[in-house]
């Protein structure tokens, strides 16, 4: 019930966020708007700036902007100000209910950055207070208008957009972005906007000289909301696509957004302001769709980032590997299968088998705030599940052979597929072994949006997503590599590791933290032990015609 409330707390708040907002932008336009849209002639009579005639609902108005401090004031003034006061307000609660009130859940993406959720949170909250003063001292003191101010203005964007995709998951990221400029935008109305309006009003009621210099510095600020509305809105409506949020240059792609958007919002002031010559805008913004469009390609083929695997292990704690021998046997033949000569007399006789055990200090996992409709399908508390332990046997540790095994023959591929599932909003299997060639299906079983985004540096990437209950997606990796990183970028908890081998000599450990790798011949090897928290270790091994081999390795 208490994930039942949540969710329509979640939806009742952004519902009301919506309508708040479309009014509120929706006056913003229609004033812009109206004010290029003002006739001016020599017939009008005395403080009045503009006339316009408008048609709707079988009539038409006449509207005249009348400057303060002539004629009589009206009984009765329209006040555009709470459009904007309750945007802001079902915005913070969206904030609060949606990404606050899970902890890290929502916040934190671990292949991003390792934080608290409290940290996080307060990066969050510290950047939208920290920006509105830097923003409003720069346009306080530089200048109201000009080439400086904007300027400070784009570095300043730039800035914090690098600040949270840097830190935040890519969904909390994106949403402070744009509440960043929202509350920029607020702020805007109650402490420039509203103020200075309504100083003109009292002078005017006072009888004295009317500082029409404010109703100036008031618009400029109106000005900047318009430019910054279309950018929001963006931001609104990208976290159902998370080929943005979820690019791992998701902050050039919002900076494009912000180019594109405030170039088509010039195209049209420059519209409403009667210029002839106005075309131009549609080069910058078309080059920055463009190149938006080229990153965001599925498969990945107009990126690639070097840093990447720096990026998808900044959580790992890696270890000194451990060199042991399972046996060695001085009377034995002393070649090596990297001879050729061997290859065809070799006997694939030795089973290696064995257990992982963790000796050290259980980490403290992640309690996970799920969506309702993967809440009821687990019983209890959900948890991040990176560790697992069967008592102190270590689940979900991949071995395989990484050096000696060069020369020997490989089996054929197969064609089974390997299912790996979205569920609860939980990845099942959460780490996957297959061979180079073999058929991967991602499927989402869970009544909600899923993406599958592959982070591959040898294989190719990809970003889709399943929107569809039961939906299927099939990869095929043909490259060997540990790992590919598939994750989920609207559910940042979500992810899952895939080893994909050129040979056959791998395996992971069961439920019951236990492996066997298939037969090898005589020989000496290195065997390799990857895990995504503990990192990898490695042992080098000699075999000797042994029907099994028992290897036991600890992580402590």
């Amino acid at each position: 019930m208490i994930d039942h409330i949540y969710d329509w707390l979640a939806l009742l708040g952004r519902w009301a966020h919506i309508i708040t907002g479309v009014a509120w932008i929706g006056s913003s336009f229609f004033f812009m708007w109206l004010d290029s849209g003002l006739e001016k002639h020599d017939q009008l009579e005395e403080g009045v700036e503009g006339e316009l005639f408008l048609v709707h609902s079988g009539g038409y108005y006449k509207i005249h902007k009348k400057l303060f401090g002539h004629g009589q004031l009206p009984k009765m003034l329209h006040w555009f100000k709470w459009e904007a006061a309750f945007t802001v307000i079902t915005g913070y609660f969206l904030l609060g209910v949606v990404y606050y009130a899970g902890g890290s859940t929502m916040m934190v993406d671990d292949t991003i950055a390792n934080i608290s959720g409290a940290l996080s949170i307060f990066i969050g909250l510290g950047g939208l207070i920290v920006s509105w003063f830097i923003y409003d001292w720069v346009w306080s003191n530089l200048g109201r208008k000009g080439y400086l101010p904007t300027l400070i203005t784009g570095i300043l964007i730039l800035l914090f957009t690098i600040l949270f995709t840097e830190t935040l998951s890519g969904r909390a990221a994106y949403i402070h972005i744009g509440a960043m400029l929202g509350t920029w935008m607020v702020l805007n109305v109650w402490v420039h906007i509203i103020p200075n309006q309504r100083k003109m009003l009292n002078q005017a009621k006072e009888n004295e000289p009317v500082q029409y210099s404010l109703g100036e510095q008031a618009k400029y600020r109106s000005v900047h909301n318009n430019y910054f509305t279309l950018p929001v809105i963006f931001i609104m409506i990208s976290n159902h696509y998370p080929m943005t949020f979820g690019h791992e240059f998701s902050y050039v792609i919002i900076i494009l957004m912000f180019i594109l958007g405030a170039f088509v919002r010039h195209y049209f002031n420059l519209t409403n302001n009667g210029e002839a010559s106005k075309l131009w805008v549609f080069v910058p913004a078309g080059f920055a769709l463009v190149i938006a469009f080229m990153m965001t390609a599925p498969d990945g083929s107009f990126t690639h980032s070097p840093s990447l695997e720096k990026k998808q292990h900044s959580k790992k704690s890696h270890m000194h590997a451990g060199h042991q021998h399972a046996s060695k046997n001085a009377a034995t033949n002393n070649t090596t299968p990297s001879e050729t000569s061997e290859k065809k007399t070799l006997e694939y006789t030795t089973t290696i088998k064995g257990s992982v055990y963790f000796d050290g200090v259980i980490p403290s996992p992640k309690k996970l705030k799920l969506p309702g409709a993967c809440a009821k399908q687990h019983d209890g508390d959900v948890f991040q599940n990176d560790v697992q332990l069967n008592g102190n046997k270590l689940k979900n540790v991949m071995i395989y052979i990484s050096q000696g095994h060069e020369q020997l023959s490989r089996t054929a591929v197969p064609t089974t597929e390997i299912e790996i599932d979205q569920r609860g909003c939980i990845y099942r299997p959460r780490i996957t072994v297959t061979r180079a060639g073999q058929p991967v299906t991602f499927i989402n079983s869970d009544p909600i949006f899923h993406n599958v985004k592959a982070n591959a540096r040898r294989n190719k990437k990809f970003n889709q997503g399943m929107p569809r209950k039961d939906q299927r997606l099939t990869k095929v990796f043909t490259k060997n590599e540990i790992t590919v990183h598939a994750k989920c970028s609207v559910h940042p908890w979500m992810g899952a590791h895939i080893g994909v081998f050129d040979h056959q000599w791998f395996s992971k450990t069961d439920e019951a933290g236990n492996f066997q790798l298939p037969k090898l011949p005589s020989g000496e090897y290195t065997l390799t032990f990857w895990h995504e928290v503990f990192g990898e270790q490695n042992k080098q091994i000699f075999i000797s015609n042994e029907k099994e081999v028992i290897l036991d390795h600890h992580y402590n």
